[in-house]
């Protein structure tokens, strides 16, 4: 799967920042990932989810929540998901209530797990 390479090589500023253990498991599909990403650089990171045939879902209702986006792709009968933060928000799953401030440094303190920036501990 290119778009990981294709994010990496243009220096998008994103981190698999919950659920690291299912990084392995998203080549497999059919599992999501969490991606915080930065804000500035949305335009840029959608243009090029895009180009790798994902599509972006559209969440309605209460399950709707501000700074957060999904985006999917389905290839040989599989499905690879995207949560994408564009804020850092947390709590219940149904109820994001929590979000903090971060700095740009949070981007740079990762590791590598199959190309895939993964949030240091």
């Amino acid at each position: 799967m290119n778009i990981f390479n294709d994010l990496n090589f243009s220096n998008i500023q994103y981190i698999v920042w919950k659920d690291i253990y299912k990084v392995c498991d998203y080549f497999e599909g059919n599992t999501e990932l969490d991606l915080l990403v930065d804000f500035d650089q949305k335009d840029k990171f959608e243009e090029i989810i895009f180009n790798n045939c994902f599509i972006s879902l559209k969440v309605n209702g209460f399950l709707e929540k501000k700074g957060i986006e999904h985006y999917i792709k389905y290839s040989n009968g599989k499905y690879f998901h995207l949560h994408v933060y564009y804020k850092l928000i947390t709590g219940n799953h149904f109820v994001k209530d929590h979000e903090f401030a971060y700095d740009k440094s949070l981007f740079s303190n990762y590791t590598l797990h199959n190309n895939i920036k993964v949030a240091s501990k």
